[in-house]
């Protein structure tokens, strides 16, 4: 695979028999993107063309209104790392600038897809739309590949019972907590990277040390208590409980903090991933210490059970 940032990158001997190529946003890389992507791999490979996945970073969203931008389900490498997994011959995560996204559509097409890419195939979403303004769409896309003699694929999106899976819904569902649906969707479980900080220290007084978590800038579940793996930087998972909320009980402000099941190390500073598996609970207050110490050794008989049935 090679990687590029920006289609004018492309060398054209990379592309001399013609490619067949998808183009998305792909936050999450889902269900939903991965049907589409499996589709143009498959013909790719039966046309004999190159394999092309065309996405953005960073999301259009971030640049024009950075504040109401949506939450990331994925940073930008963890996207690139997923996509690579599909094995395309050319990865091109384009830069999303102020440049790029002034284009309008038919330029996209008549310098991106056709000079760099030499497209003869374009597969994607039905709700596909390009170019400046979001001007161009499927209709527009087969209009152009009939003047430049490419065929365009538009996916029907797939959907489950409840609706179709989209990035927008993935994180509807992360944002309420139910992170057992998110996975549903995601085919992986919902993941939360960061970097493991000082905390107080609590926890470690009443028999169940944690790790203090300050997270990238992915979305996070609501407040509660989730059974979750946690992954360090050799790449061992362990089983964890995870806390998000205020510390109601302590008064000691917000935090995202793991205790990882049988493990007991010093982290401070190392890379650590939250694999959200399940919420066991809403986030509330104890009257004492002593209650807020019994039910963690609930929570955490209840999480044990669960995770070792699945680990």
């Amino acid at each position: 695979m090679n990687l590029y940032s920006d289609y004018r990158n492309i060398p054209r001997d990379e592309v001399t028999h013609g490619s067949v190529v998808t183009i998305g946003n792909f936050d999450g890389v889902h269900r939903g993107h991965q049907t589409v992507i499996q589709h143009c791999q498959r013909q790719s490979e039966q046309n004999g063309r190159q394999f092309i996945i065309c996405t953005f970073e960073p999301h259009p969203a971030e640049l024009f209104a950075p504040d109401n931008a949506p939450p990331r389900l994925t940073t930008p490498q963890r996207k690139q790392q997923l996509l690579s997994r599909t094995s395309p011959d050319i990865l091109l995560c384009q830069t999303f600038d102020r440049s790029f996204a002034s284009m309008t559509p038919d330029a996209f097409v008549s310098e991106a897809l056709i000079s760099a890419m030499n497209a003869k195939m374009i597969v994607v979403g039905k709700n596909f739309r390009f170019g400046k303004k979001r001007a161009g769409d499927i209709g527009f896309l087969q209009e152009q590949g009939r003047r430049f003699g490419f065929d365009v694929i538009a996916e029907n999106l797939l959907s489950t019972s409840e609706d179709i899976i989209s990035s927008t819904r993935v994180r509807t569902l992360i944002a309420e907590g139910n992170v057992t649906q998110a996975a549903v969707l995601l085919h992986r479980y919902h993941e939360l990277p960061g970097v493991v900080v000082q905390g107080q220290q609590v926890g470690r007084s009443i028999g169940f040390p944690t790790v203090n978590i300050d997270p990238q800038n992915v979305i996070s579940p609501n407040d509660g208590i989730y059974s979750a793996f946690v992954s360090i930087e050799d790449n061992s998972r362990y089983p964890a409980a995870v806390y998000i909320g205020n510390r109601p009980t302590l008064q000691h402000g917000r935090s995202i903090e793991a205790h990882l099941l049988d493990f007991d190390r010093d982290m401070y500073g190392k890379p650590v991933t939250v694999h959200f598996v399940s919420k066991i609970r809403e986030d509330m207050k104890f009257e004492s210490l002593e209650q807020l110490t019994a039910q963690i050794q609930t929570d955490v008989r209840q999480i044990r059970t669960e995770l070792e049935k699945i680990a």
